[in-house]
């Protein structure tokens, strides 16, 4: 089994002493998003699990124990969001030379096999044109490429609680 880590929330980043604590344990409880009365058990023994996926914008809370997982004999890759957006979009969110600087860490570490990045979302409007984006995914080739095999690429969906921000941001 695969096991998505995650993409209803940045695991790695803010919950990966939870995670940890699941692994040990053998399982972990998770929450139907749509019907919260509904309780799934996810086994996360390396009997059940052939791979961790973890998706994240911020690698590092993880990486500290990823000496632990090779210990237990878990196999792991990282999806990681780097982007060119700024706190005016993505508040909360490590700054781009943190997140860059730890994609490079995360890719000597584990291979560049096991590492993707993705650049994601493209947003299109206002001072983000596409040769905004040609440029900032350039410079983000330059400093990331040599670290992995993979970069997948997506645009904006946009919906309505998003537009407000959208809107204040001039976008």
């Amino acid at each position: 089994m695969i096991v998505s880590v995650s993409r209803r929330t940045d695991v790695p980043a803010f919950h990966s002493e939870w995670f940890m604590n699941r692994v040990r344990a053998g399982s972990a409880l998770v929450r139907n998003p749509v019907c919260r009365d509904l309780l799934h058990r996810v086994e996360l023994s390396t009997e059940s699990v052939d791979c961790f996926v973890f998706f994240t914008k911020d690698p590092r809370p993880m990486m500290r124990h990823l000496d632990e997982l090779d210990g237990m004999g878990h196999e792991y890759v990282f999806q990681i969001t780097v982007n060119p957006y700024g706190a005016d979009i993505e508040p909360g969110v490590p700054r781009k030379a943190e997140v860059a600087e730890s994609f490079r860490e995360l890719g000597d570490r584990i291979g560049r096999g096991r590492l993707v990045w993705r650049y994601d979302p493209v947003i299109l409007g206002g001072r983000m044109t596409v040769e905004y984006h040609r440029r900032k995914f350039e410079t983000l080739c330059n400093e990331l490429g040599d670290r992995t095999d993979r970069c997948t690429v997506g645009f904006l969906r946009r919906y309505g609680k998003l537009e407000d921000r959208l809107a204040a941001a001039g976008l």
